[in-house]
């Protein structure tokens, strides 16, 4: 036994010294192998490639660069800590963040302050903080409406020293006639309106007017007037028409009275306006060489209606519109 153990001792160690010729042979073997030779070898294990850091030169760090020329390694900055100037920090590993105050927490943030006062005699002011509000409003007082007085809508005259060198017109703007209505001042030195009554002759007289050009109808007593007129030391002058007698020559006397200066200022007046409306619409188309259109607004100030049923008032118009068609 002992022998026979010692020749398969020999037998291993001789067959290992000769380079494993049994697993040839069973590799031979494998690959004749009828049905075992067409078997695809068994696919190599991946190979397991390790990433690799490229090492830093020497005297630098893997981390930024940090401003001013200084270099260390990230600091993680705890709860509660107080930062130091300068100090450069990476941002917080897990379970050390701290979220930001909100904004019923009470805390305030801190506005800058200059470094250095205002100079004295400067301009320059302390801004207010957010919150500020004016200790008292500004005071603010409420005036009483005012009365309105109506809107004068009457064509004032215009005042122009004569050759005396005193001032015989109605002055342009003030003190206008109470009393007359329908107060017209087509001209310089000329003005138009109804009759008026005893203030408005008195008016008259103290604005230095000069002459009456009473228009009335053929007939019509005119005592009262002349009375009234006279008394104030004013000319009467009266020019009788109606639309039957109206033609070109009594609008050319009309005009002529106009144009004479010695009965400047005078004033030209009416019972109702319709006459004056009439006599004036044929003045403003032929002496002053209006627009149809114009010269009927014009008549209608002066006291003609443009749209009245009145049997007269259609006489007037039909009188004026044969005027203008006579040669």
């Amino acid at each position: 036994m002992r022998i026979r153990s010692w020749l398969v001792g020999i037998a291993l160690a001789t067959l290992l010294s000769s380079g494993c010729g049994y697993c040839e042979t069973i590799r031979c073997w494998r690959m004749n192998h009828p049905i075992l030779g067409r078997l695809p070898p068994r696919p190599a294990p991946p190979a397991v490639i390790e990433p690799t850091v490229p090492a830093p030169p020497p005297g630098q760090s893997l981390y930024p660069a940090i401003p001013n020329g200084r270099c260390c390694s990230p600091t993680v900055v705890p709860p509660n800590a107080v930062v130091p100037n300068g100090a450069y920090y990476a941002p917080p590993t897990n379970g050390s963040y701290l979220s930001p105050a909100s904004p019923n927490s009470g805390l305030q943030p801190t506005v800058p302050r200059p470094e250095s006062s205002p100079t004295p005699g400067s301009s320059l002011a302390p801004l207010p903080s957010p919150g500020w509000r004016s200790a008292s409003p500004p005071a603010t007082s409420m005036l009483p409406p005012q009365p309105v007085q109506p809107a004068d809508h009457r064509v004032p005259a215009t005042s122009k020293p004569d050759a005396r060198g005193s001032s015989n017109r109605p002055l342009a703007g003030t003190d206008l006639p109470a009393d007359i209505a329908r107060w017209q001042t087509p001209y310089e030195g000329v003005a138009s309106g109804l009759l008026p009554q005893r203030e408005g002759w008195d008016w008259l007289q103290q604005k230095g007017y000069r002459t009456v050009l009473h228009l009335k109808l053929p007939g019509q007593d005119d005592t009262a007037i002349r009375n009234e007129v006279e008394r104030r030391n004013l000319r009467y002058v009266a020019l009788e028409v109606s639309p039957q007698t109206l033609q070109r020559e009594l609008v050319q006397r009309f005009n002529e009275l106009l144009a004479d200066r010695s009965l400047q200022p005078i004033f030209v007046t009416d019972r109702d306006g319709t006459i004056a409306g009439a006599i004036w619409y044929l003045h403003y188309r032929l002496a002053g060489k209006l627009s149809e259109e114009e010269a009927r607004r014009r008549a209608v100030q002066h006291g003609l209606p443009e749209t009245d049923p009145r049997p007269e008032v259609a006489a007037w118009w039909l009188a004026v519109q044969n005027v203008l068609k006579s040669n």
